[in-house]
C-alpha cells in the first residue's frame, strides 16, 4: 500500500476504491466511481472507498 503523501501525488482530490492493499479504481467524484466499479462488477462488499486530500491541502476535523 502506498503512503498518503503517495497517494495524495496520483489520486489528490479524487475518490479512490481499494482491494487488498491497492487501488483499483478512481473517479473525481464518489457517484463516478461507483459507476466504475460496477460497469467492471468488483465486489462492493470487499472494497474500501476513501477521498484522498489534494496535496496541500489543509484539513480541519
Amino acid at each position: 500500500m502506498k503512503t498518503y503523501a503517495q497517494l495524495q501525488e496520483e489520486y489528490g482530490g479524487k475518490y479512490i476504491a481499494i482491494l487488498e492493499g491497492g487501488v483499483i479504481e478512481w473517479a473525481k467524484s464518489f457517484e463516478e466511481l461507483i459507476r466504475k466499479i460496477k460497469k467492471k462488477k468488483f465486489d462492493e462488499k470487499k472494497l474500501t472507498f476513501e477521498y484522498i486530500e489534494p496535496k496541500g491541502a489543509a484539513v480541519v476535523y
